[in-house]
């Protein structure tokens, strides 16, 4: 029984330690790319100041840092670029993710520059 109990957690836990190892994080579709400006803790939710415009967060908001770890709205560095998911309802904010610097340029639309296509090569500006 107890080999068993240590297989199914071994099977449960791999796929998590696997993408903690690679340090990929998937981030769900709907979202966007915003800047921290800044926070209030207030009551009953907090206040986000994010690209300009203030959300309220929700009640079940959950902070993510550029590591995976938890964070408390306190906590919240100021001037990051954050990945926010609103709640389509309600507008508030359920879920933000902090980014690191390679996760920022992958969700970052890619511009699509001049591409000329010559004889003697392609140029792109």
């Amino acid at each position: 029984m107890r080999k068993l109990l240590i297989c199914l957690a071994l099977i449960l836990l791999t796929p998590a330690a696997l993408a903690a190892m690679t340090g990929t994080r998937k981030f769900p579709a709907g979202g966007s790319v915003v800047s921290v400006d800044a926070f209030e803790v207030a009551w009953p939710f907090p206040q986000l100041k994010l690209e300009g415009k203030v959300y309220e967060g929700s009640p079940g908001l959950q902070i993510r840092g550029a590591r995976g770890e938890l964070l408390m709205v306190k906590q919240l560095p100021i001037n990051a670029k954050a990945y926010m998911l609103l709640e389509q309802r309600t507008g508030q904010v359920v879920r933000l993710w902090i980014l690191t610097a390679e996760e920022l340029q992958e969700l970052s639309p890619k511009s699509s520059g001049l591409i000329i296509n010559t004889p003697l090569g392609t140029i792109e500006f």
